[in-house]
């Protein structure tokens, strides 16, 4: 019984030290997306109040 509970918890950390490796190879740029513009003006799917009765 303890056999399995040895490879659950090496299993995990197998699991845990590959997506750190993993992470630190693909880390993207912080201020990547700041210059993007934004839309203010309302989105076609939207309704005016204007509808109601």
């Amino acid at each position: 019984m303890k056999k399995w509970i040895v490879s659950a918890v090496l299993y995990l950390l197998i699991v845990v030290a590959a997506y750190t490796i993993w992470a630190s190879f693909n880390e993207s740029p912080k201020n990547e997306h700041q210059n993007h513009q934004s839309i203010s003006y309302p989105m076609s799917t939207e309704k005016s109040n204007n509808d109601r009765v």
